[in-house]
């Protein structure tokens, strides 16, 4: 459990603040996306501020998610601990490469079909 812990402390620490901002602005986007009769019944343009700000959101977690794997990967001693890094890093780099050009799809469909 111990070391569990201090594993999480570091990958806290290594992890970028850019992070932080994007959960935090996928967190709000969403809860005022939820919410939006109750929040702004007055302003039709909130709707779309809102959607853009999810959607810029969930563009810029997987790459910080990368970043914070690369810097962790950079302060292991052990080359076989440092390789094992580096190749989840490449597979969570091509992953996140899918994401985005799914939600980069779907993004375009939805505003043809509109």
């Amino acid at each position: 459990m111990n070391r569990l812990l201090l594993f999480a402390e570091q990958v806290l620490r290594l992890t970028p603040a850019w992070l932080w901002w994007a959960l935090a602005g996928f967190g709000f986007g969403g809860i005022n996306l939820v919410f939006y009769q109750e929040f702004w019944p007055n302003s039709p343009a909130a709707g779309s501020f809102f959607k853009g700000l999810v959607l810029v959101s969930l563009m810029a977690i997987p790459l910080a998610m990368i970043q914070t794997v690369r810097n962790f990967a950079r302060t292991l001693q052990s080359s076989f601990w440092r390789l094992l890094w580096q190749l989840i890093l490449f597979v969570g780099f091509l992953g996140a490469c899918a994401v985005l050009l799914i939600i980069l799809s779907v993004t375009a469909l939805l505003y043809v079909l509109r």
